[in-house]
């Protein structure tokens, strides 16, 4: 399902400084493809009368795809068409830990950079984790994003 593929590039990649210039963008992009959703399956929801009944599977369903799509496709874009000078930041690893489940992610606490004012776990590959000690430097690298949503990841 593309929406999730979407979903998942955009976590895998780097992270909004703030997340609130994201949603004004994500909700516009949410709803046109919603709109385009609804438009391409006409037939099949006039055929089982979902748009007449307003049956909620259907359009939860819906609504979770655009959703996805939307925060996926604005993350996704805004960091892949960024061409932008960078601003780096040197940081130091204070501390690294990992989450387990389903799967594994791996962490470093870093010391506080540019428009951030506290240490922070930033995600990072597994390894770039094995690589990093406490103590050791590190490199933020921040970008302006094409959408104007300013997003950082952490050199490897």
């Amino acid at each position: 399902m593309p929406s999730l593929g979407l979903l998942t590039r955009a976590l895998a990649d780097g992270e909004p400084i703030s997340y609130a210039p994201v949603w004004p963008v994500v909700g516009e992009v949410a709803a046109a493809f919603g709109v385009l959703l609804v438009a391409g399956n006409r037939h099949s929801l006039l055929e089982h009368g979902t748009l007449r009944r307003g049956s909620g599977s259907e359009w939860l369903l819906l609504l979770m795809c655009a959703a996805a799509f939307g925060f996926g496709a604005t993350l996704t874009a805004n960091a892949a068409f960024d061409e932008k000078a960078p601003t780096l930041y040197r940081v130091q690893v204070l501390n690294k830990h990992k989450n387990s489940g389903k799967s594994t992610t791996y962490y470093l606490q870093v010391t506080p950079w540019g428009p951030r004012t506290a240490s922070e776990n930033v995600t990072v590959s597994s390894a770039y984790y094995e690589y990093m000690m406490p103590g050791d430097s590190a490199t933020v690298v921040a970008r302006p994003g094409r959408l104007g949503i300013a997003w950082f990841e952490l050199a490897e």
